[in-house]
């Protein structure tokens, strides 16, 4: 019987456990008032789940999330009018209101340009006694009716170019005369266009105007460009501000206490700084009128956070995963004692202390398809996981597409390659994601901050994974049955192999610097051109190191066919094409043309990507007959016999561009979003698209399809040109030569 009730008791806890995320929809309509007697229902499609609940007195719809996955909630004629996320392991609760607004009573009207007006102030008293004006009191009251006084209120003529400004009494009203048959723009406080006013053409009309103003209040220490707020009271946005609220947990479900958090504004040097309390809850308070990138301190680029300027009192909430800002320097202190201990005993002889390194993995978690991410075109589709950065290169292999959701997203994705429908996602424990390599049945993909993962590139599985260090600055690369990959052993940058399928150590070398994007293999070697510009080559099987030089300065990776090494390097005070002896690493040729090459911001900790898909001046060898080599401003074809030029061809690239070569053309996509191709041998040009936007990543192709990465949105586009490029620099060696 004993063990009965204790059985009944787990079962019920368990029930009880799973059932903790309660979702509150509160709906009312365009005058303020709550909507009782209303259907709302929630729709969780991946689990064919479908639940309906009826709005109370208090105008809410009360749902139990039990099963994870995403839920679109619709009510009457408004579809999809909000969405949760309910992620497995995870409790809370969560309230939102929306306005059922049919009419588009609250649709907000565009903001005027005023940036080349001259603007005149305007008397708002001069017209009191002209029986054409208009008489318009502004009445300024809080979310809960109260007035609120010392109002400043500017109502803006964008037609007469003429500003009109007062303050609020102590009742909270303002008063202007203003000429009749205009439209106005309402500015209160600094918030510019805050509302819009229109006056008939009434001559001695009296007409009254209620603003919803909600004045922030948050204690805050201004420290430079960084506000660092404290004990946040507000409870929902304010008109000026969006409250924002980040969850944060360790891979155990377990919230993480006293963890710094940062909120970077994307268009300036504002920085809002808090810290998590004794729930791993932080509130902050986000000025409107930008973009802000969320950071932890081991970890940037989580998560984009959007503060429009726009009407309302915006409430924001997330909830992230993070090791632990703890774990991470406990992790880097003992990798460190490793290598000081390894470096003292093994100086001559690093190999033989390979059976001392350890590794951590970093969990991952199963994630349904995103709301509403595929769209039809007239061209093919459109891929948009919708506010999360760049999307960068994709990787596609046989059908199937798969693609990160975007720079600051920690969610991957596996799709059908010529329809764009969801086949699996994962949740990877860090943002910051690099282009997908493909290997022998396996995807291996980096993240800035912090790990390799192999993951079953059929069913979305994690063979495993190997948490590397604070921050990573390349791509993964993998030939035969290893991974190679290269980041700062605590502090101590290395090449290290791993693996394939096992994640097992295979060994490590010490290098003086972070890789050039990545390492590249060829035969039985692995080369590694250093940010610093030196050059190595190692034993792929041994990891003995064979060859390393410093006698140029090598500003790109490497290519690599027979006994020649293809680069682009620093000579004599100028960059140029050469070409290096492979056995010695000599100096063989330097061809004739200076090259402008593309270079990576290089500012540490501040855009890891920018490093892990660089490209830069990488050069291309095709049937041993010709090099291609981009810069700043061109691309060039040389001899390789001759050295001589062939052709040469403006065009403005990226640092992450590389070209496709197949079918004897040669395929880049410029900055303005031209993908041209131009004939190897002649440099004949075509322009094959012009896509909007700026492009992300190199242009992929596969079976007539182009998949090309612009805005946060990659484009799925018919072509009749049948090039063969499925991922990021070629293949999984990255050795970029064609046979």
């Amino acid at each position: 019987m004993k063990s009965l009730i204790l059985f009944l008791f787990f079962c019920m806890s368990t029930i009880y456990a799973a059932a903790q995320f309660t979702y509150t929809l509160r709906i009312k309509d365009t005058q303020g008032r709550l909507m009782n007697n209303v259907e709302v229902t929630a729709e969780n499609k991946s689990q064919n789940i479908t639940l309906k609940a009826t709005t109370d007195n208090q105008g809410k719809a009360i749902f139990q999330l039990i099963e994870p996955g995403n839920y679109s909630f619709s009510f009457l004629e408004s579809k999809d009018i909000a969405s949760a996320e309910v992620k497995e392991g995870f409790s809370g609760k969560f309230t939102r209101s929306v306005t059922y607004d049919p009419k588009g009573v609250f649709v907000e009207k565009p903001k005027a340009d005023r940036s080349n007006i001259v603007f005149i102030t305007g008397d708002p008293f001069k017209l009191r006694n002209d029986r054409s004006a208009c008489k318009v009191n502004i009445l300024v009251k809080t979310t809960k009716r109260a007035l609120v006084p010392h109002v400043k209120i500017s109502i803006v003529s964008i037609k007469n170019k003429t500003v009109y400004s007062s303050k609020t009494n102590a009742s909270g009203k303002a008063t202007f005369y203003l000429p009749a048959n205009q439209e106005f723009e309402i500015d209160v406080e600094d918030l510019v266009a805050y509302d819009h006013l229109f006056i008939k053409n009434y001559g001695g009309m009296e007409m009254s105007e209620v603003i919803f103003y909600e004045r922030t209040k948050v204690n805050e220490i201004e420290k430079g460009d960084t506000l660092v707020q404290n004990r946040i009271s507000q409870i929902s946005g304010t008109s000026s501000h969006i409250l924002y609220t980040l969850n944060l947990k360790n891979f155990n479900g377990v919230p993480l206490v006293d963890e710094p958090v940062y909120l970077k504004a994307m268009n300036s040097d504002r920085v809002v700084e808090g810290k998590t309390n004794s729930q791993g809850v932080c509130k902050l308070m986000l000025l409107k009128g930008d973009d802000y990138i969320l950071n932890l301190k081991h970890e940037s680029g989580l998560l984009l956070v959007n503060a429009p300027s726009s009407k309302g009192f915006k409430t924001e909430s997330s909830t992230r995963r993070y090791r632990g800002s703890k774990l991470i320097e406990q992790l880097i202190a003992e990798q460190k004692a490793e290598m000081d201990a390894i470096m003292a005993r093994y100086d001559s002889d690093f190999n033989s202390a390979n059976q001392e390194m350890t590794f951590h993995d970093t969990p991952v978690q199963k994630i349904d398809a995103p709301n509403d991410y595929l769209t039809l075109t007239s061209q093919g589709f459109d891929i948009n996981f919708n506010n999360s950065g760049r999307a960068g290169t994709p990787t596609v292999i046989d059908d199937k597409m798969y693609s990160q959701q975007g720079l600051y997203s920690s969610n991957y994705f596996c799709l059908k390659a010529n329809t764009g429908s969801f086949i699996w996602g994962l949740e990877l424990g860090e943002s910051g994601i690099s282009p997908a390599v493909y290997h022998n049945g396996v995807l291996l993909i980096n993240t800035a901050s912090c790990t390799l993962y192999a993951i079953d590139a059929d069913s979305g599985e994690l063979l495993w994974s190997r948490w590397l260090a604070s921050y990573v600055y390349s791509t993964p690369t993998a030939d035969d049955n290893s991974v190679y990959v290269v980041y700062s052993h605590g502090e101590y940058p290395v090449i290290v192999s791993f693996d394939l399928r096992t994640g097992e150590f295979n060994w490590m070398q010490p290098v003086d610097n972070e890789a050039i994007a990545c390492p590249v293999v060829a035969g039985s070697e692995v080369h590694l051109a250093s940010q610093s510009g030196i050059y190595y080559v190692f034993d792929k099987e041994s990891g003995d190191k064979k060859l390393t030089s410093s006698s140029v300065k090598v500003v790109s990776s490497p290519t690599i066919i027979g006994d020649k090494i293809y680069v682009t390097a620093t000579f004599g005070g100028t960059e140029k094409l050469v070409v290096l002896d492979r056995k010695t690493l000599k100096l063989k040729k330097a061809y004739p043309t200076s090259l402008t090459s593309l270079k990576t911001s290089g500012i540490r900790n501040a855009d890891e990507t920018d490093q892990m898909n660089f490209n830069g001046s990488h050069p291309i060898v095709y049937q041993n007959k010709v090099v291609v080599v981009t810069d700043r401003n061109s691309i060039r074809a040389f001899d390789t016999q001759s050295e001589k030029l062939i052709w040469e061809k403006s065009i403005t690239t990226n640092s992450d561009q590389l070209p496709i070569v197949a079918n004897n053309r040669v395929i880049i996509t410029s900055t303005s979003g031209d993908v041209m191709s131009y004939d190897i041998m002649t440099g004949n040009s075509k322009l094959i698209k012009k896509i909007d936007g700026e492009i992300e990543g190199q242009p992929i192709a596969r079976n007539g399809l182009l998949y090309i990465a612009t805005g946060g949105i990659i484009k799925i586009i018919k072509s009749l040109h049948l090039f063969e490029w499925n991922q990021w620099n070629k293949d999984a060696s990255h050795n970029t030569v064609w046979k």
